[in-house]
């Protein structure tokens, strides 16, 4: 995916499978956030004060925190490159309309020009 940016080749059904990934990770987000509070203190801790250190020492150990930011980090870069990716080949397709319309255009004035000058003679 990363390799098709960097050669510039984005074509319909890579567009197509951008879209999937990015719902898929987006879906991917919202199932860890809902899921998961790794951060927050377990309710255990309410009852019995007494764990508080056990847990402190527990999250140190394991490096809970450092390692969620880890997690967390990763489906946000995938995120954000497939969200690059997709706005690349919106701003291709919307650039290919203009073109489509400046076309247009000139198919419409060059007639009425011949009308004016050529055809007036």
């Amino acid at each position: 995916m990363v390799a098709s940016l960097g050669n510039g080749r984005i074509n319909r059904a890579n567009h197509h499978n951008l879209l999937k990934r990015l719902g898929k990770v987006l879906l991917d987000q919202q199932e860890m956030v809902g899921r998961v509070a790794i951060l927050d203190k377990p309710d255990v801790l309410w009852d019995h004060p007494e764990l508080e250190r056990l847990y402190a020492r527990l999250t140190d150990e394991f490096e809970i925190p450092d390692r969620f930011k880890a997690v967390e980090s990763k489906p946000d870069l995938i995120g954000r490159t497939i969200q690059t990716a997709v706005n690349l080949a919106q701003s291709r397709s919307s650039h290919r309309v203009e073109w489509y319309i400046v076309i247009l255009i000139v198919f419409e004035i060059v007639p009425t020009l011949y009308e004016m000058f050529i055809r007036r003679r």
